[in-house]
């Protein structure tokens, strides 16, 4: 897991046994403060730690699996962990995937995907058209945070084409209260920087980062927030797209 579930720890054990008791969370109103304010995000990253079940990673071995993955990539984080798929087809003319996702582990709404079959382009339902370029560099970006801000754009840095994604993150070094900050993404070779902080002195650098060192800092960051709560946390987290990255 990354740092905006680095405080997942100690809510999961509890969401855990809350889950297998009856079998959905009960989220209590906050009393306006910091600390509970953090118990409920702890709460809510522990729903979606309990509902990472299944696939994590983009496949694309076949046409047909590609436009799944990139279904599940219009959903971003929940489209990996959580989002399950009722049916995928083409259609007649060969030109579009069309991929029924439900967005919901409990199975209350969907959303239906179109995929070009061609340029990989999609959009859910009728929203905007999105490059499969545009979607990996909003998954990185998010991997990395609590919560994207705003539009993201691409920018020259060096020559190269960057994507400039706006974050939220719940920062130690701000009283664990909301901050925006930047991740920039290279996708041509999945590297990434973020102007955050606390990350970038996990990461022991403020440079570009492959998927696995970001992969690594998220890692580190999660087992020094595991030793302060005095749990053991699940697996290493390993991003979905980082298969499409060798190092």
């Amino acid at each position: 897991m990354h740092k905006k579930n680095l405080l997942v720890a100690g809510g999961l054990i509890v969401g855990i046994v809350v889950l297998s008791a009856i079998g959905f969370f009960i989220i209590i109103p906050a009393i306006v403060d910091t600390s509970t304010a953090i118990s409920n995000s702890i709460t809510d990253k522990a729903c979606k730690l309990i509902e990472s079940i299944g696939v994590t990673t983009f496949d694309n071995s076949t046409p047909e699996a590609t436009a799944v993955s990139i279904a599940r990539l219009n959903l971003g984080e929940w489209g990996f962990n959580s989002a399950t798929i009722k049916s995928v087809h083409l259609t007649s003319d060969g030109k579009y995937w069309i991929v029924e996702i439900y967005n919901s582990v409990y199975q209350d709404g969907f959303d239906v995907v179109t995929v070009d079959a061609k340029t990989w382009a999609s959009k859910i339902g009728d929203k905007e058209w999105k490059s499969l370029d545009e979607l990996k560099a909003v998954y990185i970006a998010e991997i990395q945070s609590d919560s994207l801000l705003g539009k993201h754009h691409k920018i020259i840095v060096d020559g190269k084409e960057i994507w400039k994604v706006p974050v939220s993150v719940y920062s130690q070094e701000n009283d664990w209260l909301g901050q925006d900050e930047y991740v920039y993404v290279d996708v041509a070779t999945g590297k990434s920087k973020n102007t955050w902080g606390e990350f970038n002195e996990a990461a022991g650098t403020g440079g570009w980062l492959t998927l696995k060192q970001v992969d690594d800092t998220i890692n580190k960051m999660q087992k020094e927030m595991d030793a302060l709560a005095g749990v053991t946390s699940e697996p290493s987290f390993k991003d979905a797209l980082r298969d499409l990255y060798p190092e």
